[in-house]
């Protein structure tokens, strides 16, 4: 390992920073909470740290999720976090022009802070279960006086590890950084944060010396000449958690870095932990409408995506397998499967053919029964096993649809959407291509205008501008059904599909 300084790599560091140019101005404004949470095991975590805030809480700060992609973050958890006033990043859109790749969730933290939309950004784990609102951060002397707030691990970095004369930096043994919740004001520490990200997509290099992230940003406030506050104060320690305190030494932060909430496994409630029974409630809610895996379906065409909203609008079925005996399953948005999920009923959609489209569903990993859909609704085919059996699907009366269930029930208005807002950074024209698109799919659905109306109300809290154009071009797709005489009522009525596309949202 190195053992002097390597004048090389500060350079690189530094000029990594300075390359970044002055803080800029526009590109942020306000206080809000960033983390970071991808997969199964993030997300079902970061759920529960934002029931948290927002329902035990109260907490009204703005939230970031950021990601690396859709093999991270499915449609259906997207529209949940929005529907919970959250907005969703994928830094795997935007992130092309760093040094070097950002590739895990330790790398993320640093690149999320660094681009955040926020002036001041609280920086939480998604493991993390607060135990008062953290806005008061914000306004602790500490925080006014320099910018910037770390808290203490349990473990010390060496004086003699190599990383001090690496870095040029006088060695000594000092608290390790824990970054599980970190506090800054990235006007004040735009170079140190600049470098702390330098560092971390050097990651072959600083990890081997350090451990992830952490003591990244505690070196690149040495090096940048950054000031900052620690707590004084210890954490409390489990073999499960670490709970965290204030400068007054009250408790604040609960990090499960041991026992990371689980969907489908059971839970520790570790010796001291407090809202255990709170936030079980919230998983329970969660583990209603998605099963904890990242399901990606194949390419569809728009005539599936169709049948797919359809199917969810009528939601309640009768299944039949073979001889077996009849059960009730949900088709709930995202291509879950609600009441009657099992390990051979995971996950659901419409797959396109060049034939035709067929309803599929799959166990963990692989189809188990393919149908033809009837324009009635009646679904009938047979499963992938051998000897194969039929498979029977029959809609039943739908009852109505709670505000969890439909979120992202918005079919592909809500998946252009999506795709939109990942391509505002590189496209100024993103708003207006949205409507056009939009507006040639009304050409062959004239009640899509509820679906623009559903996601214009999904995005309130977190995309204003795109939430006002959109229920305006709802309204004006409404008015053009009326005059054309293209209302929504030509559908099947009601009473015979259960069409639930007019909610009344509790």
């Amino acid at each position: 390992m190195p053992s002097k300084t390597d004048s090389s790599l500060v350079r690189d560091l530094i000029d990594d920073a300075n390359s970044a140019g002055p803080y800029p101005e526009t590109s942020s404004e306000g206080r809000g909470i960033v983390t970071c949470a991808g997969g199964p095991v993030m997300l079902t975590n970061a759920y529960v740290l934002v029931r948290v805030l927002r329902d035990i809480h109260k907490s009204r700060l703005p939230i970031e999720i950021w990601h690396l992609g859709a093999q991270e973050m499915p449609g259906l958890l997207a529209a949940i976090f929005n529907e919970l006033g959250c907005k969703v990043i994928d830094a795997s859109s935007i992130c092309g022009g760093t040094a070097a790749s950002i590739h895990d969730g330790w790398q993320l933290k640093s690149y999320a802070v660094r681009n955040s939309g926020f002036e001041d950004v609280l920086l939480l784990d998604a493991d993390q279960v607060p135990l008062a609102d953290p806005k008061v951060l914000f306004d602790c002397p500490q925080y006014l006086e320099t910018g910037a707030i770390f808290w203490p691990d349990i473990i010390d970095l060496a004086a003699e590890n190599p990383i001090w004369p690496m870095l040029g930096l006088e060695p000594e043994q000092v608290r390790s950084w824990e970054s599980g919740q970190l506090c800054v004001n990235r006007r004040r520490h735009w170079k140190a944060i600049n470098i702390a990200l330098a560092m971390n997509q050097r990651a072959e290099t600083f990890y081997r010396l350090v451990y992830g992230d952490k003591d990244t940003f505690l070196l690149a406030w040495r090096l940048g000449g950054s000031e900052c506050m620690v707590v004084p104060h210890s954490p409390f320690q489990s073999e499960r958690f670490l709970c965290q305190r204030d400068f007054d030494g009250t408790p604040l932060f609960q990090h499960r870095t041991n026992c990371k909430w689980s969907l489908n496994e059971a839970n520790v409630n570790a010796a001291g932990f407090k809202l255990f029974d709170e936030c079980e409630g919230f998983l329970n809610e969660l583990k209603r409408i998605w099963n904890g895996q990242i399901f990606i379906p194949p390419n569809r065409d728009l005539a599936a995506r169709k049948i797919e909203d359809n199917l969810v609008r009528n939601r309640r079925f009768t299944y039949v397998r073979g001889s077996e005996r009849a059960q009730t399953i949900e088709l709930l948005p995202g291509h879950q499967i609600g009441a009657g999920r099992c390990a051979s009923l995971m996950n659901w959609c419409v797959c396109s053919s060049e034939r035709e489209n067929r309803l599929t569903f799959f166990d963990h990993h692989k189809p188990v029964a393919t149908l033809n859909v009837g324009e009635d609704g009646y679904c009938q085919g047979e499963t992938s096993s051998f000897p194969s059996k039929m498979v029977y699907l029959e809609p039943l009366e739908s009852r109505e649809t709670t505000s969890l269930d439909r979120q992202s029930n918005a079919g592909v208005v809500g998946d252009l959407v999506r795709a939109s807002l990942l391509a505002r950074d590189h496209d100024s024209a993103y708003l207006e291509k949205l409507t056009d698109a939009i507006a040639l799919m009304h050409r062959i659905d004239p009640g899509i205008a509820e679906q623009v109306q559903i996601v214009a109300e999904t995005h309130a809290a977190t995309e204003p501008a795109l939430s006002d154009n959109l229920r305006s071009l709802a309204s004006d797709l409404s008015a053009g059904d009326r005059a054309h005489g293209t209302s929504p009522a030509k559908r099947s009525p009601p009473e015979q599909l259960g069409d639930q596309r007019l909610y009344v949202r509790p």
